[in-house]
């Protein structure tokens, strides 16, 4: 470490002060680190020196700044050393990266640097620009935040497509935009080529911009008109000097839309010749020409005009011939041409004028005379609401067939009616082209037509034109207007739409207006809008003062402005409201009953005076309802169905009503449905019968009321039902009159208040020596006996407790064939079997056994050896 002295002299004695400057030196260094995303990081640095050192925080050679994450602060502790730290509370892998802490003096200067890997994706963080003079050396850090970084690649960047270009399509007179953008480093030009087949087929010329086409700065071309000579080949070349540039080549095809070279044309004849309108149009194939007069699509309904055309690669010609030409004929042809990229319109004026004649006078001198005609129809029909209650009529004077009009005859209707039964007429005089109609009504729709009139007859009606006539304000009141108390703060005003039979009225909406009887006060108005084929309304206000008399006015409105005022109707709000929804909570739940109890809200002022509850399954959907007094805080609903669930609520009631029922409460009764018990616990075997204990039926919680028990023989496709008063009273059930060793498929169905349960047993009959046969089958195909699981069983329909008849199971046939004694039997009569029965089943869990002599039935395979 650097030490200098220092004297310091007194004005008159010599006093020598020495002072040691040292440059600094860093004692404390801040160690490598690393973090997760988002945890607190920290560095501390600490130096001495004399004078004392400032100390500096950089990254990679920029100042590091505090952010809002981000704080720097350092202190001096009282042995002279200057202490720095960084704190980052949240540290992202933007705020990874080498970190420098650098003391400095005025004799020196001392610095560490260290590593804070955040444990994430690199990240490079921004680069300044730098600038040196060639020749000197160039050293540049990499400023990046990694953690188990592998390699740092530098390099100039070749360009790259950021939009590589791909073939358009354009239409002619229209705009096109042709992306094409390149990345690299330095940045890519771009330049866009043109192939000139003319010069040298395959090479391409550069595109200059201009007025029409402009070469944009992201690298876009743009067509501010196309032409049909745009169409061809472009080629977009992208290069900043790393590498070879690289290009991209298009075709853009260019489509003519369907047009016209002359839009108007106008032709002049006379009645009775032939006039041909032409119309050429230019495009691209398919064109298609449609004709239209004064608007009106030309079909083949109209006959009286032939359309011939003739079609070539790009235009179509397309001719429209009258023959004979009547004055009705004149007009403004309209040909439309269209094809899939545009249409284009030509109009053809005709003016058919009369005809006229030569006459020969004895004097041998020729006269001109035009021949009498019937006027045209008035044209230009024009029609303009003056009120409500009437319109303005103009109109344009016609072709006169060469004789003084005399009249114009205006016809007018509702726009539902009939000419011919519903139509007005009114008479003008032949000099006018206009007139009143009064006398109309309000809105309402009405069609106008109007034929001229001369001394050789009457012309035909013009094209029809509609007009609706303006609304009036509303002239009446609303109708039955009520008005009722809701609550303490609220009253309802209901009321029907004005209606006049005779007038239509369009209502807009409606005012109600109200404010507190015999107040020196304004009414304050509420706006309720009308619905369209509503007449009832009705409105709620809220807010007011409680037990108070309000007046309420209401008066329809329109577009035309406010009707009249309805008389004052008076309300007076209730004295208090109905009450509020009870806190329902359940107490106790069993099988058969729910208690509940209940409680209001301390926030309750209103009286009560009773309650109700409401209750029903939640399978049913109609409630049932019980009313309590008022002083009852608890009650049980009972005679439930067990193990059901139930859906409760409860409100409370006064004079004004009932309140809002409470939140709906889900309760399920204890008990479930009925537990089939195992095969060995409830089903004795004998050789001819079945002895079934329904006592080992679990009936959880639920008592059971009903039991439907049906068997078969395995191969049987019917079950046989087994009559219930057999076996209810003391749940024995028995099967009797069974084949011995033979197997039976029994099916049982137990219900309680929960449900209904269905168990399925598959047991095979003794044998008439009293051996098992139950886990003994046989399989046909291969004659040998093996032993037998349980087996699925097809469950016969126990809807309505009714057996599905058509029930079928398939299984193999018995394994043992018929006894040749099979008609002896052990048992002299049922009691018997029913005795033996029942004590086998006593005797289940006891070593004590019963014999029995049988018959021996002999399985196939041994009668077969046995008759061998």
């Amino acid at each position: 470490m650097d030490s200098f002295k220092s004297l310091c002299r007194h004005n008159q004695n010599n006093v020598f002060v020495a002072a040691t400057a040292e440059a600094p030196i860093l004692i404390v260094k801040p160690t490598n680190v690393t973090a997760k995303i988002n945890s607190r990081v920290s560095l501390k640095c600490a130096a001495k020196g004399n004078p004392l050192p400032q100390i500096l925080w950089t990254s990679y050679g920029q100042p590091v700044t505090e952010t809002g994450t981000f704080r720097i602060g350092d202190y001096v502790s009282s042995d002279g050393s200057v202490i720095s730290f960084i704190n980052i509370s949240r540290i992202s892998v933007q705020e990874g990266g080498m970190y420098q802490c650098q003391a400095i003096n005025d004799f020196g200067t001392d610095f560490y640097s260290v590593w804070i890997s955040v444990i994430g994706p690199p990240f490079i963080k921004p680069m300044n620009n730098v600038t040196v003079v060639a020749g000197n050396a160039l050293f540049i850090d990499c400023p990046f935040s990694a953690h188990h970084l592998s390699s740092i690649l530098w390099y100039k960047a070749p360009p790259r497509w950021r939009i590589e270009p791909n073939d358009q399509s354009a239409i002619v007179g229209h705009t096109l935009i042709i992306d094409c953008q390149a990345y690299g480093k330095p940045e890519p030009r771009v330049l866009w080529k043109k192939m000139n087949q003319e010069v040298v087929p395959g090479s391409y010329k550069t595109v200059i911009s201009g007025s029409r086409i402009q070469t944009l700065v992201n690298g876009s071309l743009y067509f501010v008109d196309v032409i049909e000579n745009d169409t061809g080949l472009y080629m977009c070349e992208a290069g900043n000097g790393i590498g070879l540039p690289i290009s991209a080549v298009i075709k853009v095809n260019v489509h003519a839309p369907a047009r016209f070279a002359e839009k108007y044309h106008s032709t002049k004849t006379r009645s009775g010749e032939r006039v041909e309108l032409v119309c050429r149009a230019f495009g691209e194939s398919p064109i298609k020409i449609t004709w239209s007069k004064d608007g009106q699509l030309l079909n083949k309904m109209f006959t009286q005009y032939d359309i011939q055309e003739d079609a070539l690669r790009t235009e179509l010609y397309s001719k429209l011939i009258i023959s004979p030409l009547r004055r009705s004929d004149s007009g403004l042809f309209t040909c439309k041409a269209t094809n899939p990229y545009g249409s284009d319109e030509k109009q053809n004026e005709l003016i058919v004028q009369g005809k006229w004649y030569l006459l020969l006078f004895p004097v041998h001198r020729l006269k001109t005379f035009f021949f009498l005609e019937k006027p045209d129809s008035p044209f230009a029909l024009k029609l303009t609401v003056v009120d409500s209650k009437s319109v303005q009529v103009h109109w344009t004077k016609p072709f006169d067939g060469h004789s003084t009009i005399t009249k114009y005859i205006v016809q007018y209707k509702e726009s539902e009616g009939v000419w011919e039964r519903n139509s007005k007429e009114l008479t003008v005089d032949g000099m006018r082209t206009d007139t009143f109609i009064r006398n109309l009504m309000p809105v309402t729709s009405y069609h106008f037509r109007i034929r001229a009139e001369n001394n050789f007859g009457v012309g035909e009606w013009s094209d029809v034109v509609s007009i609706t006539t303006e609304e009036e304000v509303p002239e009446s009141v609303p109708k039955h207007i009520q008005v009722t108390s809701v609550s303490s703060k609220s009253i309802k005003i209901s009321w029907q739409s004005p209606v006049n039979k005779y007038i239509p009225i369009k209502v807009t909406g409606f005012y109600v207006g109200y404010k507190k009887y015999q107040a020196d006060e304004s009414f304050v108005f509420k706006t309720v809008k009308s619905e369209k084929h509503e007449i009832q309304y009705s409105c709620e206000i809220t807010g007011l003062s409680k037990q108070t008399k309000y007046a309420v006015v209401v008066q329809a409105f329109n577009n035309k402005g406010a009707g009249p005022l309805s008389e004052e109707l008076i309300a007076e709000t209730a004295e208090f409201d109905v009450p509020q929804s009870p806190l329902l909570k359940v107490l106790s739940v069993d099988s058969t009953s729910i208690k509940l109890t209940w409680s209001q809200s301390l926030e309750e002022e209103n009286p009560i005076f009773g309650y109700i509850i409401r209750y029903k399954k939640e399978s049913e959907h109609q409630w049932h309802e019980s009313q309590l007094m008022s002083d009852v805080t608890s009650h049980s609903l009972t005679a439930l169905q067990c193990g059901t669930t139930y859906l409760v609520s409860m409100l409370a009631f006064n004079t004004l009503g009932r309140g809002k029922a409470s939140d709906t409460v889900f309760v399920k009764t204890r008990g479930a449905v009925p537990i089939a018990p195992e095969k060995e616990n409830f089903i004795t075997v004998n050789s001819t019968y079945l002895l079934l204990n329904l006592n080992a039926w679990l009936d959880a919680g639920c008592s059971i009321d009903y039991f439907s028990i049906q068997y078969k023989q395995k191969n049987s496709e019917t079950f046989v039902q087994l009559p219930g008063d057999s076996y209810f009273i003391d749940r024995i059930a028995y099967i009797k009159y069974l084949e011995p060793a033979t197997w039976y498929d029994v099916v049982i169905a137990a219900r309680n208040g929960a449900g209904v349960t269905e168990a399925q047993y598959r047991i095979a009959t003794l044998t008439e020596s009293g051996d098992s046969s139950s886990n003994v089958d046989c399989n046909r195909k291969e004659s040998e006996c093996y032993a037998m699981s349980d087996m699925p069983l097809e469950k016969p329909n126990f809807i309505d407790q009714h057996p599905n008849s058509e029930y079928q199971y398939g299984g193999d046939e018995c394994v043992y064939l018929p006894s040749p004694y099979a008609s002896t039997r052990i048992a002299a009569n049922s009691i018997d079997c029913e005795k033996m029965a029942r004590n086998q089943f006593l005797a289940r869990n006891s070593s004590r056994s019963f014999s029995n002599v049988y018959d021996i039935p002999q399985n196939k395979q041994s009668a077969a050896a046995a008759s061998a």
